[in-house]
């Protein structure tokens, strides 16, 4: 095994290693990305109702607002539901 493949294998293991951290993390907390996904999902959703409604009445500064309002919005209730979840 030459060096070039003993910093693969090593880089492999490492990698394998942190992955299962990271699961182990997840699986102790409780937390389930779908939330995340579901949120991230609805604000990208309301984005065309933000820009027919607001842009024509305020303009595209308000309604880049408004977006920004409503991506801070459904990140806090989803934090909250997720923090819900793991004090459960």
């Amino acid at each position: 095994m030459n060096n070039e493949q003993l910093v693969i294998a090593l880089e492999e293991h490492v990698f394998k290693a942190q992955l299962e951290r990271g699961r182990t993390l997840f699986r102790r907390l409780g937390f389930q990305s779908e939330e995340m996904a579901l949120a991230l999902f609805l604000w990208l959703c309301s984005l065309p109702l933000v820009a027919i409604v607001v842009i024509p009445l305020f303009g595209r500064q308000a309604a880049a607002i408004v977006a920004l309002i409503l991506f801070l919005a459904a990140m806090a209730l989803c934090w909250g539901i997720c923090g819900w979840k793991v004090y459960q």
